[in-house]
């Protein structure tokens, strides 16, 4: 059986998360741009932080506060916000009036 020489190297599911990464970080980089928000926190699966990772500009990356590589779609409300209070901690100079 030969390999079609043709065949695209990534898989369709992988072009259109790519796709997805690159307009992700070309918002944000607009909304902070805009002043939108000031610091921002990335929480994605493992393999999608390497996608947006690549996207992102100067100024995304200055804006980032820290990086969650887990898939956290399976918790629900309160396992989702105690798994982040642990994740994330947010520099006091850094909070907004909390």
């Amino acid at each position: 059986m030969h390999h079609n020489a043709l065949a695209p190297a990534s898989s369709p599911k992988e072009v259109q998360k790519e796709h997805f990464a690159h307009e992700l970080g070309r918002t944000l980089d607009q909304a902070v741009r805009s002043s939108e928000f000031e610091h921002w926190v990335l929480v994605a699966p493992p393999h999608f932080v390497g996608l947006i990772e690549s996207e992102l500009s100067p100024a995304l990356k200055k804006s980032l506060l820290t990086t969650v590589g887990k898939d956290l779609n399976h918790l629900d409300q309160r396992a989702l916000e105690e798994t982040l209070r642990e994740s994330v901690r947010v520099p006091l100079d850094q909070q907004d009036g909390a």
